[in-house]
């Protein structure tokens, strides 16, 4: 059995400007989850918004639930709040050590449908949490489980990749015949 937990917070650092769409301090924060949480078997997704944190933390009950203790801790946010808390049986972030999502389309839509001005996830109902958490999973990702900003290899369709291998093959044999002569 596996729980999912997703919580919410204020950042207590000042945000510098976006780098391929992730905060400075943000990217070192997934690129140090990606890697330990993987260890943990522990996978989730994460979004920063507006000095506000929304994390999804899906795995084993007792290394979830260590992880939260250590985030509470945490000097890099404050007023850490449990929004939702489930078990689960079948997880749906098990594809990611940590997803990231930088402002989305459907997030903006999301909150417009929910009738939110503002992205402000401690005053998320739990239903709400548990919706935008839907949101994310479905969303593009930022930063891939690589730690390559803007890219998503895990995400690429076998036909795209197809494609751009024939066109790469068609390029070199052009060039090929071309110097040939």
């Amino acid at each position: 059995m596996f729980v999912q937990v997703i919580y919410a917070s204020r950042a207590n650092f000042p945000s510098d400007a976006p780098v391929g769409g992730v905060e400075p301090t943000v990217a070192r924060i997934l690129q140090v989850s990606k890697r330990n949480n993987s260890k943990q078997g522990i996978g989730g997704a994460l979004y920063f918004r507006d000095g506000a944190f929304l994390q999804v933390l899906e795995g084993p009950n007792q290394k979830v639930e260590s992880l939260l203790r250590r985030l509470k801790t945490d000097a890099r946010h404050k007023d850490v709040t449990v929004l939702h808390r489930i078990e689960v049986v079948e997880r749906e972030f098990q594809r990611w050590s940590m997803k990231y999502t930088a402002m989305d389309k459907k997030v903006n839509q999301w909150l417009q449908q929910a009738g939110l001005t503002s992205f402000d996830p401690l005053h998320f109902t739990p239903k709400q949490a548990a919706e935008f958490a839907d949101v994310l999973r479905r969303s593009e990702e930022t930063l891939s489980d690589n730690g390559a900003l803007g890219q998503r290899p895990k995400n690429i369709r076998p036909v795209t990749a197809i494609a751009v291998s024939l066109a790469l093959l068609t390029a070199l044999l052009w060039f090929a015949w071309l110097y040939a002569f």
